[in-house]
């Protein structure tokens, strides 16, 4: 790849499995920008055995001490989202770039079709965040942004990739990036990412006030953050450990209200997202389950 104009340093840590335990390696390494896009320009073929698409690398954006774990994270200077089943003709590069002025690059990950759509979406910042400072900045562009699919989990800040992989060479593969400037965040802006200091962790965690629930509520047209604002409606009633299917006919009758509802398909998948995501939690916290989910 030619050297970009707008170059910049990026952290990542690599792991050689999806457990991301320390015994079995991991490695820190920081570099260019271009020399990253060079990496996602040719994705390595793996055949159609869906559980070989680690083989060409698992990475974490940022700087991870250790086991993979939002503990262990040092610092970010990278937001990435999972963009999942987008519609046949949706153009991901083209309604990112439209939107946003700054250095921004996409790839297509294993099960991505012409029907269904499935991207990466990587936005380098001018400088390393803490997990917190992550979790709100990405929550803040994707309400910005208000591309739809976007994985309620892509806010993780231990998450971890998959380096480009196709199961053949004629399968459809896309690489795009946007040479800009990279975002640049003020010492001002960072203090407004950064959580204020809680008396009390568990009442105070994640919670939202009267005045940002109208907000929330508040009918929407096309780029208003209605994905987002799905994601708070249904992740915040699901912790609440109200029922599944009422949450989902609930969360339904607030986007009927909108002034340009999400469509069914788009609706259903973000739903199903954050719902998977809410299980996951459960498991770990000891295995409660909702509605033989």
């Amino acid at each position: 790849m030619k050297k970009i104009e707008h170059d910049n340093q990026v952290s990542l840590t690599f792991y050689k499995n999806k457990y991301g335990q320390e015994k079995d390696g991991y490695a820190y390494k920081e570099f260019s920008l271009s020399a990253f896009y060079g990496m996602l320009e040719t994705p390595k073929v793996i055949g159609t055995d869906e559980s070989e698409k680690i083989m060409n690398g698992l990475f974490v954006s940022g700087k991870v001490a250790g086991d993979r774990k939002d503990e262990n994270v040092e610092h970010k200077n990278m937001l990435i989202f999972d963009v999942d089943g987008t519609p046949k003709g949706y153009d991901l590069f083209k309604e990112v770039s439209d939107r946003y002025n700054n250095a921004v690059a996409i790839y297509t990950t294993y099960k991505h079709t012409e029907a269904s759509g499935r991207y990466r979406l990587l936005i380098p910042v001018n400088r390393n965040l803490t997990p917190e400072q992550y979790e709100s900045l990405v929550n803040l562009i994707a309400d910005n942004l208000d591309i739809p699919n976007i994985d309620a989990g892509s806010d993780q800040a231990s998450r971890c990739f998959a380096m480009p992989v196709v199961a053949s060479e004629s399968s459809l593969y896309e690489f795009k990036y946007q040479d800009a400037p990279v975002m640049q965040i003020t010492d001002e802006q960072l203090v407004k990412l950064t959580p204020k200091p809680k008396t009390d962790a568990k009442q105070y965690r994640n919670k939202i006030t009267g005045d940002k629930w109208k907000e929330i509520l508040a009918p929407k047209g096309e780029n208003e953050g209605r994905n987002n604002d799905l994601t708070k409606i249904v992740g915040s009633m699901l912790r609440r450990y109200v029922d599944a299917e009422l949450t989902y006919h609930l969360a339904m009758l607030w986007n009927e209200s909108n002034i340009v509802p999400l469509d069914e398909k788009e609706f259903n998948t973000t739903f199903k997202s954050i719902l998977k995501k809410e299980l996951q939690r459960r498991e770990r916290k000891g295995g409660i389950r909702v509605n033989g989910y």
